[in-house]
Formats: structure tokens, sequence, C-alpha cells
């Protein structure tokens, strides 16, 4: 089983692969946790993860892309998960996820990628933490594997650069304001 960690706060949150499941630690000391972690369901297998404050609580959230599903983690300002908000996306298998404000709303959005389908989908954010999917899709070289979001021309929009693993190429996909 394959895991992959990241720290938020004073906690540490594992997205545990093939468990559909997703684990808190809570701080004990410095780099020490308190076992047992606390449990929470994914429907599905999560297969990347991103951190990022999608209601504007001030607390970090996390975003899990598993197949045919969004996964919202809402965080507390100690680092650990409260509830959880899932947004149904088209079945495929989702291979990376990315927040940032891709149509220039202040609202953090979702950007994430389907391997086999060689696209990015986006899911618009109303600043609460819901999520709504964006219609149109983009195309990129084949087996996108990671999405980073960036303001890379400076307009205050994030654009998203998206690393492929067939041709080892990366897309670039320059986002405006939407009407």
């Amino acid at each position: 089983m394959a895991a992959t960690a990241l720290q938020i706060g004073a906690s540490l949150h594992i997205l545990n692969n093939g468990s559909q499941n997703f684990s808190t630690y809570a701080a004990q000391a410095k780099g020490t946790y308190v076992s047992p972690a606390k449990l929470h369901a994914v429907s599905g297998t999560p297969r990347a993860f991103a951190v990022a404050d999608v209601n504007h609580d001030g607390a970090q959230d996390v975003v899990a892309a598993v197949d045919g599903w969004l996964w919202v983690g809402r965080g507390l300002p100690d680092g650990n998960i409260e509830t959880v908000e899932v947004t149904a996306v088209e079945k495929g298998q989702l291979s990376a996820v990315a927040v940032g404000d891709f149509n220039g709303d202040t609202h953090p959005d979702i950007a994430f990628a389907y391997k086999a389908l060689n696209r990015v989908s986006l899911a618009l954010g109303d600043g609460t933490g819901k999520f709504l999917v964006f219609p149109a899709q983009f195309y990129v070289n084949k087996e996108p594997v990671q999405i980073e979001a960036v303001d890379a021309n400076g307009d205050g929009i994030d654009d998203l650069f998206v690393r492929c693993l067939t041709g080892r190429s990366v897309s670039a996909l320059l986002s405006k304001k939407l009407p």
C-alpha cells in the first residue's frame, strides 16, 4: 500500500492509497504524533491531493482526487479535519489535482487531470468550500500526472502547468477571467 503524507499546522495527514481512507495524526510534541489516527473515509482510491484554504476560513483544507469524486476535507485551525464535502465529476482515473483561482473571482477553484483521457477539468469554487464542475475541458499531452497552479503571466489569475509522462512534456494553460 502506498501512502502520501503532508503536514498542516500541528497535524500530519496521510492519504492511504488503496485503503479508501485518510488518516489524521495530532501532534503530541515536536516530531511525534498521537496514535491511533483519526480515520476519514474516502469513497474510492485517492490518487492525488493538494492543500489550500478553499472556504476562506483561514484553515488549510485537503483536496483529494478520487475516481469520480473530488473529496474536500475541511481543516480546523489546529490542523485537524472536521467535515467532508464531495463533488461528483466524470468517471475516469484522476491523476493530479491543484488549487488556485482560475477564473479571477478570488475564490479557490480545483483543477484535476484525467490520466487516460489526456485532459484537465475545473471545478469552480464559490468561496464557501462548495464546487461546481465547469463544462469546458482542456486537452493536454498524454498521461497528465502533475498540475501546478501559478500566475505565470502576471494578470492576477492562476495559470496551469501540467506535467505529462508521455513525451516528458509540460502543457501550459493560461487562464483568463470567465464571463
